[in-house]
């Protein structure tokens, strides 16, 4: 693995371990609209243990991820603190 920088045309963009040109081992992932997830990946996906801050629904998950989504047992924060 390597590390790397992936600047993507939708104004995303990814810093972290790089396998074969993809998201792979650990890193931090920015969304254009101020969300991020940092933790695993594993072939460009969300994959193992991690964080997603998601600016847009004003929420934060910690868990596990699988194929990029929330999988398994995960805590769950909302804005308001609920």
């Amino acid at each position: 693995m390597v590390k790397g920088e992936i600047l993507y045309k939708n104004g995303d963009e990814y810093n972290g371990e790089l396998l074969n040109g993809k998201m792979s081992g650990h890193g931090l992932y920015k969304f254009k609209n101020g969300s991020y997830y940092e933790g695993e990946l594993k072939e460009g996906q969300f994959e193992g243990r991690g964080k997603l801050i998601d600016k847009l629904n004003d929420l934060v998950i910690v868990g596990q991820f699988r194929n990029g989504q929330p999988n398994g047992i995960c805590r769950v924060v909302y804005g308001d603190g609920s």
